[in-house]
């Protein structure tokens, strides 16, 4: 069992949260490291999710995500702007996730994430680049 993740490998054993986009990416747009399987709803394309903040003890968690109708901006925690990374970018960094796709964001090292996107019919969008 990974300790950031409280999931135990296979048996869809996890955590099932829902996180609402917001503004600044704040409150209920924070994604945790126990949001094993996380359904992300917003307002617009333009509201921020922002994912947990990277260390060394969190090497290893994986978030695995749903966003419907509306996409929304995944961002590195606000205090860890110019120094962590998301796919080999730093400094204010963010991706647009499009409507009605999937993602996966998996903290490699203390301070970089690795995200991968698919649309609903399984077609990986190599596209996502975050800027």
């Amino acid at each position: 069992m990974h300790p950031q993740s409280g999931v135990s490998g296979g048996g869809g054993s996890g955590t099932l949260t829902t996180a609402i986009a917001t503004v600044g990416g704040a409150t209920t747009g924070i994604l945790a490291p126990g949001n094993q399987y996380c359904t992300v709803t917003s307002a617009n394309a333009n509201f921020i999710c922002t994912l947990p903040e990277a260390n060394a003890l969190s090497i290893g968690t994986i978030i695995n995500g749903f966003v419907g109708a509306n996409g929304f901006e995944l961002r590195v925690q606000a205090a860890q702007a110019a120094t962590a990374y998301l796919n080999n970018v730093t400094t204010n960094v963010e991706a647009a996730i499009p409507a009605n796709s999937c993602f996966k964001v998996t903290q490699i090292t203390a301070l970089y994430w690795r995200l991968e996107v698919w649309d609903l019919f399984g077609s990986y969008s190599p596209d996502i680049i975050p800027d």
